[in-house]
């Protein structure tokens, strides 16, 4: 394979993406790591992935778990210069590869090192990062010649790192370090002397890959412990768009952004209303109704038709506009209403898979669960009194005898799969070198229809 047609790197304030790309052209190149990015960049079956700087502060950091679930999957890891030296001074034993300078300090303990040594505060905007803030690190090396070039001796030198390293890591500035450093010649040196050991050890294996056009498939494979939490990330994840809609992104993965875009101001709008005029939208929303030409649209209804019973769909769609409160006056918002009325049959189709699914595979729903899910919908909507609720279940038309238990149930599973996103909970293999479960989830009905679960997926994951 060539080496750079499934790289992705996480670079920002080190070296520019722009930068970067003058010496590796064809990689393809991410914002800053932070906390859930290896497991979206893992969707697009990258083989290396190369971690220059993260986030850390501002948001959770990358885990270590993360990296380790990549690498169990075959993808080769590297790490330099920034957060990438310190994820791979931590995991080297683990597969993760380091390199340049700043690694080698942070693995082989050559003094003591902290995280706040490579650490910079930045602001970007549309087209590059912006600091004044001068990493510790490089003022080492920095120091590092001026003991060589004989300007200052190493207790000196070592005395000004201390110096500096009590100034907060965000305050560290060329103007700030200056009051500190009452030597002004040694403060000359450092002004035009100064070494940007971060940026050295990126071009270094950036020049590294540019130079092997070829890379071995071969990786050992280890071993990847799972825990709740890890397991957890992934589900947050799995399905949820990029933040970025990248050049190099697959067309699928740009619909979703792009969607995601478009849907946040028809989601202020229509969400967090109160239901009403169900008898309308029931009208609206009629599985056997005429959708227009658009193919693939139709393709999703005939796979959910093949899934359950129109009065099945009809039912989990009044249950879900129900639950989610939403804002029914379509009359006033019309092309808001017909990108909401996607997400509902969306939504609707899909729990009717999982009804399906849950009646074939005689699955049983906690009743504790259920139990729970009702007294937090009831207090989400101040039904304080059995008289309250008894009423709000009557206004929406849900006949406490015949549709009650129906309601909970269903209520149940759609706040534990959708909002909670957690297929296990109803028995669904939730492997995490899988695709994302929802796709296990719906296939079970009609595997030929992958179009169509792949265009759900789509809809739910913007929802």
């Amino acid at each position: 394979m060539s080496i750079t047609d499934k790289i992705i790197i996480f670079t920002g304030p080190t070296i520019s993406p722009e930068e970067a790309s003058q010496i590796l052209p064809d990689a393809n190149y991410h914002l800053p790591v932070k906390c859930g990015d290896i497991f979206r960049v893992l969707r697009l079956s990258p083989k290396i992935l190369v971690i220059i700087d993260g986030l850390f502060e501002q948001t959770a950091a990358v885990w270590h778990k993360e990296i380790l679930f990549a690498i169990s999957r075959g993808v080769h890891v590297y790490g330099c210069s920034s957060m990438g030296a310190l994820r791979a001074a931590e995991l080297n034993e683990f597969g993760m590869i380091g390199s340049g300078k700043i690694f080698s300090y942070y693995k082989n303990k050559n003094r003591v090192l902290n995280d706040d040594e490579v650490a910079i505060t930045h602001l970007m905007n549309t087209k590059k990062f912006n600091t004044n803030i001068i990493p510790l690190i490089n003022i080492h090396f920095t120091l590092e010649k001026a003991i060589n070039d004989k300007i200052l001796d190493k207790e000196k030198a070592e005395n000004v790192l201390l110096t500096i390293k009590k100034i907060p890591y965000f305050q560290r500035s060329l103007k700030i370090i200056k009051k500190h450093i009452t030597d002004s010649n040694l403060y000359t040196f450092i002004e035009n002397n100064y070494i940007d050991q971060k940026k050295l050890d990126a071009v270094q294996l950036l020049k590294f890959f540019s130079g092997n056009k070829s890379h071995s498939n071969d990786t050992e494979l280890k071993k990847f412990d799972s825990t709740f939490f890890i397991r957890k990330l992934y589900r947050e994840i799995v399905s949820s768009p990029f933040e970025k809609c990248y050049e190099w992104l697959t067309a699928d993965e740009k619909i979703l952004c792009q969607y995601q875009d478009l849907d946040k101001i028809t989601h202020l709008k229509i969400l967090s209303k109160a239901a009403h005029n169900l008898s309308d939208i029931f009208s609206e929303i009629n599985v056997g109704q005429d959708h227009g030409k658009n193919v693939d649209y139709n393709d999703l209804l005939k796979c959910a038709l093949s899934m359950a019973d129109k009065n099945k769909l009809k039912t989990i769609c009044g249950f879900y506009i129900i639950y989610s409160n939403l804002y029914t006056d379509y009359k006033k918002n019309t092309s808001a209403w017909s990108e909401i009325k996607k997400i509902i049959y969306a939504i609707s189709l899909f729990l009717t898979a999982i009804v399906s699914y849950i009646d074939k595979k005689n699955i049983e729903i906690s009743p504790q669960y259920q139990n729970d899910f009702f007294e937090k919908m009831r207090r989400k909507n101040s039904l304080l009194k059995g008289d309250d609720t008894r009423a709000w279940l009557t206004s929406n038309e849900i006949n406490t005898e015949r549709d009650y238990q129906q309601f909970i149930l269903i209520g149940s599973i759609f706040h534990y799969i959708l909002v909670l996103n957690n297929g296990e909970f109803v028995g669904i293999n939730t492997k995490m070198d899988m695709k994302p479960w929802l796709a296990e989830t719906l296939s079970f009905c009609n595997e030929t229809h992958n179009d169509a679960i792949l265009m759900l997926e789509s809809l739910l994951a913007i929802n």
